[in-house]
């Protein structure tokens, strides 16, 4: 596996929220980036007019119109509606285990009824991995080189601890993406 890109997103806490001048209490669980590691074309584009990379975590069950066995758990929001993946969870019941999932970028050059340009139209290869802290305050990216239809076996492999040093590794290449203050909380 070829990791491209590292990103970590957060919930962030409601004092940095403040500072911020970001809405405290919405009902649908906003995701910061707050860490990036490697690159991500399209990034940029999907960045507000603070230059933030925000993300909202969606359930899919009365949103994706699928059969229950090919629906994700869960997927991500991002700028003008654009799901910037599906997540498939591997485990669901490990108990203080973070969890585990895969997914891809949409596949298709526009999205929308309004035909958006889909800003990860060239990564449509690549994979996905998610790593969830077990309050799922934190998302954990794993970008993989053509990695699309590798995906959940590349997730099975971070989850035996296959990838471990690799996963390290990025995780402390990682720099600030946005500078939201002193009060962010620790990683992991």
């Amino acid at each position: 596996m070829l990791l491209t890109a590292y990103l970590l997103l957060q919930q962030l806490p409601d004092a940095v929220k403040e500072q911020n001048g970001i809405k405290v209490g919405a009902s649908v669980p906003r995701f910061d980036l707050t860490k990036m590691a490697g690159s991500l074309p399209g990034l940029e584009d999907i960045a507000n007019k603070k230059h933030q990379v925000v993300m909202y975590l969606q359930e899919c069950r009365g949103i994706i119109n699928s059969t229950d066995t090919r629906r994700a758990d869960c997927f991500l929001m991002a700028k003008n509606s654009l799901n910037f993946s599906s997540i498939y969870l591997l485990n669901r019941t490990t108990e203080g285990a973070p969890f585990l999932g895969y997914g891809q970028f949409l596949k298709t050059e526009t999205y929308g009824r309004d035909c958006w340009p889909n800003p990860f139209y060239d990564n449509r290869l690549d994979g996905l991995i998610f790593i969830i802290s077990p309050d799922w305050k934190k998302i954990e990216v794993l970008v993989s080189l053509a990695g699309r239809y590798i995906a959940a076996g590349e997730a099975g492999m971070v989850q035996r601890g296959e990838m471990a040093e690799a996963i390290d590794s990025i995780r402390e290449s990682a720099q600030t993406f946005y500078p939201y203050g002193e009060q962010m909380p620790k990683l992991w």
